[in-house]
Parts: C-alpha cells; sequence; structure tokens
C-alpha cells in the first residue's frame, strides 16, 4: 500500500500513541484515500527544535529508513514532510503492543524460552539485513534511541 500523501490536510490525527523527548507518535486516518476504505497511519511528528542534529541529517536519516521497507521485521516509512517547526514521518500503523509493556502483565516471569528464540532470530534476522546494506545499528542506552546509519 503506498500512502505518498505530503499535505497535513491529508491526515486527521486521531489519538496520541506515544511521546518522547522531542517527538509524538499519533495515530491518523489518511482522510484522501479512498473514503470506503479507512486508512489508518502512525505519524512521528518529530519537534526539530529539539533535536541536537540539523534538518539535512534527520531527512537523510528518514530517507534511509523509507528505504528499509523489504524486511518483514522492519518499519519502514511512506513520507515525510515538514510541518511548521515539525517533521512529520508517515509509517504504517501497528496496533500491538511492545515487549516491555507486556511483559509485566503477561508473562511476570520472564518468557518461555520458545518466545525468546523467537524474538532472537527476528531481531537478528532484521540486524543481518541492515548490515548486508551497509547500514550501522547504534543503540544509544542513555536516552533508549536507535540509530541507522
Amino acid at each position: 500500500m503506498d500512502h505518498e500523501e505530503k499535505e497535513p490536510s491529508s491526515y486527521e490525527l486521531v489519538d496520541e500513541m506515544g511521546h518522547g523527548v522531542s517527538a509524538v507518535v499519533y495515530a491518523a486516518i489518511c482522510t484522501s484515500m479512498d473514503p470506503s476504505a479507512l486508512v489508518i497511519v502512525a505519524i512521528n511528528c518529530i519537534h526539530l527544535d529539539c533535536l541536537r542534529t540539523n534538518l539535512d541529517e534527520v531527512r537523510g536519516e528518514v530517507r534511509t529508513i523509507s528505504r528499509l521497507s523489504h524486511h518483514p521485521n522492519i518499519l519502514g516509512a511512506y513520507c515525510s514532510f515538514k510541518v511548521g517547526q515539525s517533521l512529520w514521518l508517515v509509517k504504517l500503523f501497528m496496533s500491538g503492543d511492545t515487549l516491555p509493556s507486556i511483559m509485566p502483565s503477561s508473562f511476570p516471569y520472564g518468557f518461555l524460552e520458545l518466545c525468546v528464540v523467537v524474538i532472537l532470530r527476528d531481531t537478528l534476522s532484521s540486524l543481518a539485513y541492515l548490515r548486508g546494506r551497509s547500514h550501522v545499528h547504534r543503540y544509544n542506552g542513555r536516552n533508549g534511541r536507535v540509530a541507522l546509519f
């Protein structure tokens, strides 16, 4: 499915899904698509004035993310565009929860070995895909962010 709508008026922000220091993620409806088909996307609104990098570096990282959507375990991006002092990154909407959010209630004593095997297999497959395309994956434990180069 291709969502190349690059105008803020093409999206109706529905619900805030999460936020960080420099971004807010919203569930949104793509209003310019076929009205009979409800298309829900996630929009990562990156506040440019809160970043420590310049706009060109952010756009380069967004272009990289957009090109990585050919792996089943990597969430790419449909498009991005600037709205005021924010950069909107339109992505596939994922309705599931994160591992840290489901673990306390569903797995209070830890994951079963088979679950760990599946999680590690898919994670390593994704990292191998990135490395095969000469991208370096970095996790910054201090702020919990992942970066691609």
